[in-house]
């Protein structure tokens, strides 16, 4: 949803709103409570989900004995953790069961397993040859799909598994101080 132009999503969020009023739901939060999550917000609410799930906010459990997200979607990537030292930025304070937790977390728009794709067919197209067939080194032997690029050219994508060749596609996108897709540098995906 967060890519969608906000005209389009706004529409959206009023139309699933419009939905559940007409449901008449006892608990109904109210249309204000209704909306998108940003990136940062999801990392939080799956760090509490996968914490919760693993039993870490139990009474008899240390408040520091929780585990760290990352989280690859389709359109982007989420990181939620409590680190060691303080991180102002991306910081969220939480409280479950009376219990404070100081979280970091962060979205990565555009790195999700999606706009990798994208990405990579982008660079084979560009770098390899000039056919509507590709091999692509990081999809796995025998299977295949079509991509669209981002500048909405459809590609076919064949996998052949080299994971070397995956990996120098890979850097030619994200390589900290080099990368195509990383902005600013140095980043820090």
């Amino acid at each position: 949803l967060r890519f969608m132009k906000p005209v389009d999503s706004m529409q959206l969020v009023n139309d699933v709103t419009e939905l559940f009023e007409g449901f008449r739901i006892k608990h109904f939060p109210g249309r204000k409570n209704v909306g998108i999550l940003s990136g940062e917000e999801e990392g939080v609410f799956s760090w509490i989900a996968l914490n919760y799930l693993l039993g870490n906010f139990a009474k008899d459990r240390p408040d520091n004995e929780t585990v760290g997200l990352l989280e690859m979607g389709g359109g982007s990537t989420q990181i939620a953790f409590i680190p060691n030292t303080p991180i102002y930025d991306g910081e969220f304070q939480i409280t479950i069961d009376g219990r404070s937790y100081e979280l970091y977390a962060h979205s990565y728009l555009l790195f999700g397993i999606n706009a990798v794709n994208q990405w990579v067919a982008e660079v084979i197209k560009r770098n390899y040859s000039d056919s509507v067939t590709y091999d692509n080194p990081c999809m796995l032997k025998g299977d295949s799909k079509e991509i669209e690029t981002y500048e909405g050219v459809p590609v076919q994508m064949n996998g052949s598994s080299d994971p070397g060749s995956c990996q120098e596609i890979l850097e030619i996108i994200l390589k900290p101080e080099t990368g195509l897709k990383c902005e600013p540098k140095p980043c820090a995906i």
